[in-house]
């Protein structure tokens, strides 16, 4: 017997670790397997023959012990069952029959009758055992089948997702782009509109001018919100939080809307106040144009109010109108991109259905909710909560002190864009303004008392590149920033350098705007020299 075990075990763990020493197949194994089994089992049942012709406790303890190695057979060999019924029925048949053969009582008949179906239990044991194992081996399959298949589709949906975001991302990038390079001309045309506005007094000539300025302010709007969308694809627009005053962004808000605002015989408007807040100015500004801009189309001939409200510690803007409403089943759609009403579609309206895309995602970058309360005829509430509220720094105050003109007011004018450079040059010198142009960038810091730079020259060097080169070299001229791009490290590089952006197309009122503080900070530098 135990030459038989080791037999039994060496088999078993040559069959398991798979060794091909021997040149067989699997079926060869088991059938070895099997041969041992049933020598074995033979050999068992010929010792319980053999105890019957000894005392009747020999018997018994030879029947405990076959019935326990039985036992383990089923527990260790089910997962074979010829092996398994080779070991049961070579050996518990001839243990029974040893029982009759150790006497004719009624407990030996007994006996053997019992161990009989003890083995007939065993029987039906291993068969359980090996469908519980053959069903489990099945399941693990079948996983691994359905495993495989799934890291199958998962690649496959890794890949388009790749393809899908490349295109996504290209798309966005040739949004950006052509949104960039059509905004040249617009910008050009709105300089040269303004210029001849200033030059014309003929009622006809003004009233055909305001109708094209207004078309190209449509048009600005489109590429602003393309460019948007854009930079809110590619990741580009990030969030700089600064304390300012919510008056100078409300105002700026208003005074870029009042034209629009005129044509659809609209008022806006204002609650004034003098709560300061944290967050970024930029970004703020560009969700409440949207939101006004938005109010104007939906609601020509109705005011608009724009106000703030305190909640706690924190501040809302709430911009307020009197048109046909929302209807409360749309009051969610409108903010998902290219999303418009019926209303705007029955009666043209511009626009893309971006604007208020644009808002949510922009506000959701800051940290703050909008939502809309609606009633269909009566109106509708946009609110943009959750502004953190802040003291003011009395440094940074206001000046309200206008000057009277830009008399004699030196500017430079550095654009590679002939067209552009000589749009802004004839707008500034209808103001009085005294204008250089550069198609390239100077060598050196120009005579001026102020400088325009367009960012993109078509060479190595930007023009926050030259900027930077000039500080770095103790030069710091007062300057702004002309650019169509919305690159959040351009952003950055201007705001160290303390140097505004204009953001093409270029609106008069803002350069107006511009050089209303550059001129008098130059006129209180002039005023109070620094010391030698």
């Amino acid at each position: 017997m135990a030459l038989i075990s080791v037999l039994l075990g060496g088999t078993s763990a040559v069959y398991s670790f798979g060794s091909t020493s021997l040149q067989l197949n699997s079926k060869h194994w088991l059938h070895l397997h099997a041969m041992f089994t049933t020598i074995a089992g033979l050999i068992w049942g010929t010792g319980a023959i053999l105890c019957s012709l000894e005392t009747p406790d020999k018997l018994l303890f030879y029947t405990l012990a076959l019935g326990g190695t039985a036992l383990g057979a089923v527990s260790s060999q089910h997962s074979y069952l010829v092996s398994c019924y080779l070991s049961l029925w070579t050996s518990i048949p001839m243990l029974s029959v040893a029982h009759f053969l150790a006497g004719s009582n009624l407990e030996n008949r007994v006996a053997g009758i019992l161990i009989l179906l003890f083995g007939v239990m065993l029987s039906i044991l291993g068969w359980r055992m090996y469908r519980f194992l053959a069903n489990n081996v099945a399941l693990n399959k079948s996983l691994d089948a359905k495993v495989n298949e799934l890291e199958d589709v998962r690649h496959r949906l890794d890949q388009a997702l790749k393809v899908t975001q490349d295109a996504n991302e290209a798309k966005s990038r040739l949004l950006a782009q052509a949104s960039h390079d059509l905004r040249q001309p617009v910008h050009a045309a709105g300089l040269f509109i303004a210029h001849l506005k200033e030059k014309t007094t003929d009622p006809d000539s003004l009233q055909i001018l305001d109708r094209v300025g207004l078309s190209l302010a449509s048009l600005s709007r489109l590429f602003r919100s393309l460019l948007d969308i854009a930079a809110l694809d590619l990741g580009r627009i990030t969030v700089q939080p600064t304390v300012f005053p919510i008056q100078e962004v409300i105002d700026q808000v208003v005074r870029q809307a009042e034209v629009l605002a005129q044509k659809n015989k609209i008022t806006i408007r204002t609650v004034p106040t003098r709560q300061w807040v944290r967050t970024d100015p930029a970004l703020l500004e560009t969700i409440m144009q949207n939101l006004v801009i938005n109010a104007i189309k939906y609601a020509p001939g109705k005011d608009i109010l724009v106000g703030c409200r305190r909640v706690k510690n924190t501040l809302s803007i709430e911009v307020i109108d009197r048109g046909q409403g929302i209807p409360p089943a749309k009051c969610n759609e409108i903010f998902k991109e290219f999303s418009r009403l019926p209303e705007a579609l029955m009666k043209g309206i511009d626009g893309l259905g971006l604007g208020l895309a644009i808002v949510k995602r922009m506000a959701d970058l800051m940290g703050v909710a909008v939502t809309v309360y609606s009633l269909e005829g009566k109106g509708s509430r946009f609110i943009v909560s959750g502004i953190a509220q802040t003291s003011p720094r009395p440094s940074e105050q206001p000046d309200t002190r206008k000057p009277r003109n830009f008399e004699n007011f030196r500017v430079t004018i550095i654009d590679d864009d002939a067209l552009c450079a000589d749009g802004i040059a004839s707008l500034l010198g209808s103001w009085g303004c005294k204008t250089t142009v550069f198609n390239s960038l100077p060598a050196g810091l120009p005579q001026s008392d102020f400088l325009i730079i367009d960012q993109s020259f078509g060479s190595d060097t930007s023009g926050i590149d030259w900027l930077e080169q000039l500080h770095r070299q103790g030069h710091k001229p007062p300057a702004a920033l002309l650019t169509a791009s919305l690159e959040e490290d351009l952003t950055i590089r201007c705001r160290s350098l303390s140097v505004p952006i204009l953001r093409k197309p270029v609106q008069p009122g803002q350069l107006r705007s511009l050089l209303i503080a550059a001129t008098r900070r130059h006129r209180d530098t002039a005023s109070n020299p620094s010391p030698p």
